[in-house]
């Protein structure tokens, strides 16, 4: 006769056996539809597997350096799904497998564990929210304007919740699970900074701090502006102390002091205020805890204070010089203009007590901008089915409200030229349609040409032909 215990057991490992098919599933189908290399990647994908089942402790090394420096987005066009999520999902079925956690590894206790289910809490409101007001929005292609916008969003802090029970399980059975966490945010920071460094090289001089070109690195959602590349490391920097635990611990110093230098070249060259602040901000915290620390525990003080002293002195010379010093001065009038986004997204807001304690949801300002505000509205593009006739069978239909841009990565030749043909009309007379092909990473142009055609309310064809000698630096993108 089975003892319960004996039928307990079983019936957990049916459930984690359940739940890493269910994960593989999905990495399965995923990687089936994937626009890019998805050969290569499901290659990729085996081999991390193999790598945890035989180190289940490597994910702490691999996604820190995967999530902010492996994305494909630009060219895949993927925005709710990306190659990390693949990553995370192998790392669940093989660690619940091969490493499952306890019951006690599933929340911290104290004050932690209150901490976090309110963060759990505030989070299911906001995603469920979001999800369910449509704020009357047409249905749309832009994925801002779309509710699921919300699960874009949201998505991240289920996944850092899910992985946390492996990290404690690491921590508690081998003391090490924040340590080679913070050795895999020191790799990311090394990693992101030789992308860094290759788009400076592309588009600028690398120690050029004259010229305020912003680098983009690996983060594909930068597209519509926005900081990500210097809060990512603001967020890493402080977690690099974990580096003198490293033996030799002069190889720990070494790579402290190293990671620390590239950290700050690339807040510098983000030429964001913002993550000026922020950097300096995080480390002169991490840099206080350290102190803390070290006289407690009798420890040098100076090996973590001379990294810290290291960022600070780097931000605030970057800051005193070039074209940073230029957008200091500006500080003032920026500012203004900022004031005036925030108090045209208050304008929009839901009135209430439930708005007021929650927010209208994750995802909504761009639909409740577009809906309901004069000012700040965003370009509506939706894919359109009409087979009346062979022209007009799968297009594009662009309500634009302020700047927008439609772009596409592509191959260019050596020689020769890019001949366009298309389709096209508005329902202004005025409009002008312009198509470029540029050297181009994210955000700034370079060596662009291309040519225009003035729309009717026709449909009407459009041919141009666009020479590219001269563009295609190696390693850039268009």
């Amino acid at each position: 006769m089975t003892s319960r215990p004996g039928v307990r057991n079983a019936s957990l490992l049916l459930a984690r056996i359940v739940c890493a098919a269910l994960c593989l599933e999905l990495v399965g189908l995923g990687v089936a539809r994937f626009p890019v290399i998805p050969e290569i990647l499901a290659g990729i994908l085996v081999a991390y597997a193999i790598l945890l089942w035989f180190w289940p402790a490597a994910f702490l090394l691999v996604l820190p350096v995967v999530l902010p420096a492996f994305d494909l987005g630009l060219w895949s066009g993927w925005m709710i799904v990306g190659e990390s999520d693949f990553f995370i999902l192998v790392s669940l079925a093989v660690l619940t497998i091969r490493t499952p956690p306890r019951l006690a590894d599933l929340l911290p206790t104290g004050l932690s564990r209150i901490v976090l289910l309110a963060f759990a809490a505030s989070w299911l409101v906001a995603t469920v929210t979001g999800m369910l007001s449509p704020l009357d929005a047409p249905a749309s292609d832009n994925a801002f304007l779309r509710p699921d916008n919300a699960l874009r969003l949201g998505k991240s802090f289920v996944e850092a919740l899910v992985l946390l029970p492996f990290l404690r399980q690491r921590e508690r059975s081998h003391h090490d699970g924040i340590s080679l966490f913070g050795y895999g945010m020191a790799m990311g920071i090394a990693v992101v900074a030789v992308v860094v460094r290759s788009e400076r090289a592309l588009f600028t001089q690398y120690l050029d701090f004259t010229a305020t070109y912003r680098v983009v690195g690996p983060f594909s959602s930068m597209r519509v502006g926005g900081g990500h590349i210097g809060a990512y490391i603001a967020l890493a920097l402080p977690m690099t102390l974990c580096l003198p635990r490293l033996r030799p611990r002069w190889m720990g110093m070494f790579l402290l002091l190293g990671t620390c230098f590239m950290g700050v070249f690339t807040v510098a060259v983000s030429f964001a205020r913002t993550a000026y602040v922020a950097g300096a901000v995080a480390m002169g915290a991490a840099g206080l805890g350290w102190l803390w620390a070290s006289r407690r525990q009798n420890r040098p003080v100076v090996l973590g204070l001379m990294p810290v002293m290291l960022v600070l002195a780097g931000l605030v010379a970057a800051g005193s010089y070039g074209g940073m010093r230029g957008r200091l001065v500006v500080s003032t009038q920026d500012f203004a203009t900022h004031r005036a986004n925030w108090e045209a997204g208050l304008a929009v807001r839901d009135t209430g007590i439930l708005p007021d304690l929650f927010g209208m949801g994750l995802g909504t300002y761009q639909r409740a901008m577009l809906m309901r505000s004069p000012i700040n509205r965003p370009t509506d593009i939706v894919v359109k089915h009409d087979g009346a006739t062979e022209e007009q069978g799968t297009y594009v239909s662009m309500l634009l409200e302020t700047a927008f841009f439609l772009g596409q990565k592509i191959s260019v030749p050596r020689t020769g030229a890019l001949h366009l043909t298309a389709h096209a009309r508005a329902m202004d007379d005025r409009a002008v349609l312009e198509v470029l092909v540029c050297d181009k990473v994210l955000l700034y142009s370079d060596q662009c040409r291309g040519g225009t055609a003035k729309l009717n309310r026709r449909w009407q064809p459009v041919a141009m032909t666009i020479p590219v000698a001269g563009l295609g630096a190696p390693g850039s993108a268009f």
